[in-house]
């Protein structure tokens, strides 16, 4: 009987090991008639490179790796860089060293390009040649000013994954039954790598990071209880928190966009630029409307 509990166990670590070794694992639950350009949730041309770029955060670059990028164009990529293990604030603050002296590197070149000089050495012909717009000297000087660093995920992604196994069949009925696309199952993946113990700095909890003011409107928060950390009762009020904001926007990707950004942001930014979300992303400028909530979206194509 032990022995074939033990065969049982490997055979289910044997199962595990070959889904996440595989390239793009958990990035392929949507077939691709969901994702076209006449689903719920189209894959604009506009944000084509902001979602392969999220794949690669995905799939290819670990916690203990990151990428120096532009935050506009995320077909730039400047540098792919390897961190030191995060045991203790002395190692963070190294990181963070090592981050501002690379990203100070760009900055210097970038600036370089912008008077005019040809770029003389190796890495300098190496940026001037992910422009493709060379003469524009404009172009150089405003990605000097947008130069990011983002961490990467595939383990975290990975972990999410075997976690969301548990849920994930339950999670998607749910959503059906409020009458919702059923891809929304897949956003905890953005959102907290489904795990349900995950806090935020801003107080969001859960799988899927309800703050506490949201999360008051839906489910019980108190004290004693804290119901956003039930991942079923937690999709309930997911699910009719994303069906408010889809009738109120009228647009998955604008609603969805909204789940980070609020409801009234992105309802401003459709009066002030349209209702279309790519003319929404090339167009709004909204204060609040930064890196985070541009790329909300393409982080939920990027994981389905």
């Amino acid at each position: 009987m032990q022995e074939n509990i033990k065969k049982i166990t490997f055979a289910i670590y044997i199962l595990i090991m070959i889904f996440v070794s595989t390239p793009f694992a958990g990035l392929t639950h949507a077939t691709a008639s969901e994702k076209g350009e006449g689903s719920h949730f189209p894959e604009y041309h506009v944000i084509k490179p902001n979602v392969r770029f999220w794949k690669k955060v995905y799939s290819e670059f670990t916690t203990n790796q990151g990428i120096i990028h532009d935050n506009r164009n995320l077909d730039i990529i400047y540098e792919a860089i390897q961190l030191v293990p995060p045991n203790g604030s002395r190692n963070h603050k190294a990181n963070q060293r090592n981050i501002n002296a690379i990203k100070e590197k760009y900055k210097t070149i970038l600036l370089k390009l912008a008077s005019g000089q040809k770029p003389e050495t190796k890495t300098e012909k190496r940026v001037y040649s992910l422009f493709a717009d060379k003469k524009n000297l404009q172009s150089f000087r405003d990605a000097s000013e947008n130069i990011r660093f983002q961490l990467g995920q595939s383990d975290r992604f990975r972990e999410g994954v075997i976690r969301s196994g548990a849920y994930l069949s339950e999670i998607r009925k749910i959503i059906k039954s409020y009458g919702l696309p059923e891809q929304l199952a897949y956003l905890p993946h953005v959102e907290s790598s489904y795990n349900y113990n995950a806090y935020s700095k801003f107080g969001a909890a859960g799988i899927w990071q309800f703050t506490r003011g949201t999360g008051k409107n839906y489910m019980k928060i108190d004290y004693t209880l804290d119901e956003r950390r039930d991942p079923i009762l937690a999709t309930h009020a997911a699910a009719k928190y994303l069906k408010k904001n889809y009738e109120h926007l009228g647009s998955w990707p604008i609603a969805l966009t909204a789940y980070n950004h609020g409801a009234n942001g992105m309802a401003r930014a459709k009066r002030e630029v349209g209702s279309d979300y790519a003319s929404i992303y090339k167009r709004y400028n909204g204060k609040s409307f930064g890196f985070a909530s541009r790329n909300f979206y393409s982080e939920f194509l990027a994981a389905c």
